[in-house]
């Protein structure tokens, strides 16, 4: 019934209108209206996953999704929504008549993107049994460049160490046939030191490490590598430290569990010096009644031991308390032991 001015216009080339109206009073307006009510667009998707396959980085994936209409009305593209910035899709806006075929051509840019990929597209249609329908375009991105590892993390830096200082080596690999190459690299840190240990047309070598005069704390820069006749001019590889004073005590907390019982209760911790400079504990104390301390020195300006010692009659709720150790180390002039216990529940 869609066509019923096309029909018509084939029979009364002449007179459109009026055929039309002849039309009309033959069959009866109410089935007009039905047969318009009844008729509708159906959005079909021949293929909604392309594959692309395994691409080079930087390369532009291009790819024609076709919509047809299998419905008995003018179906339209209203609108087509891409995920990301990396993908683009047109389409034209034009009624798709039933039976008829359109285009939406989506590309994915790959530059700056390693890995397996998947990049989808929304095309909003005016089906109202299916308002839109998801396409996408997935494979494998293989990058000119592989860097390893992506990140370099030092769990524990320890400042003022005699030690030399740890090192990480970060490995540049370059696909074959790649036309790019490894410039150098370096960080802005002045306390991140990155050295080249090698340097060849398929890979390059770099350690990266520490000063142990960095400043407490966490520490946060990024290796850049520069790479020349790529996309990327720059690859970056994030370093992350935490630097340590050379004073630790061992266990860093000290729990006396279910406190029980009028003896008192005795426990131990270590005070070791990491560092190159012996140190001297001035003072240990603590603001809780109920807990005394005492040290003693182990090894010379190395190792002390802190004895903590808890009077269960002097507790009347759950321990929560700290116990601050004096030193005479410039960089931690004290050091705090947290201090944990419960008492048992009430007796009934």
């Amino acid at each position: 019934m869609l066509h019923i001015g096309r029909s018509l216009s084939a029979v009364f080339p002449s007179g459109l209108a009026s055929a039309t109206l002849l039309f009309v009073s033959l069959i009866g307006p109410e089935t007009i209206s039905s047969a318009w009510a009844d008729a509708r667009p159906q959005v079909v998707v021949v293929e909604k996953v392309f594959d692309f396959g395994t691409v080079s980085q930087g390369t532009v994936v291009k790819h024609d999704f076709t919509i047809r209409n299998g419905g008995d009305s003018d179906l339209v593209i209203q609108r087509v929504i891409p995920a990301c910035g990396c993908t683009a899709a047109t389409a034209s806006s034009e009624p798709i008549v039933p039976g008829a075929e359109r285009a939406v051509q989506v590309s994915f840019d790959t530059a700056g993107f390693s890995g397996e990929k998947y990049k989808t597209v929304r095309v909003n249609t005016n089906d109202v049994d299916n308002l839109s329908v998801v396409l996408a375009l997935r494979g494998v991105v293989e990058p000119d460049v592989v860097v390893e590892p992506q990140s370099v993390m030092f769990e524990e830096v320890i400042r003022g160490s005699s030690e030399p200082a740890e090192e990480q080596v970060v490995t540049i690999s370059l696909k074959e046939g790649a036309k790019v190459k490894v410039t150098g690299a370096r960080a802005f840190s002045p306390h991140v030191t990155v050295k080249e240990l090698e340097r060849s047309a398929a890979r390059a070598k770099f350690s990266v490490s520490i000063d142990p005069s960095a400043p407490l704390g966490e520490l946060r820069d990024r290796m850049v590598i520069g790479v020349d006749g790529g996309k990327e001019s720059t690859i970056n590889v994030p370093i992350f430290a935490v630097v340590r004073g050379q004073l630790a005590l061992q266990p860093p907390q000290l729990s006396f569990g279910v406190i029980e019982g009028s003896e008192l209760i005795t426990r131990s911790v270590k005070l070791v010096n990491r560092g190159a400079s012996p140190v001297r504990v001035k003072e240990v104390r603590s603001a809780n009644p109920a807990i005394s301390t005492s040290v003693r020195e182990i090894e010379a300006g190395k190792t002390f031991v802190v004895q903590v010692q808890l009077n269960p009659a002097q507790v009347k709720r759950d321990l929560r308390a700290s116990v601050e150790v004096l030193t005479d180390s410039p960089d931690e002039p004290s050091l705090s032991l947290s201090i944990f216990g419960i008492l048992p529940p009430p007796s009934t």
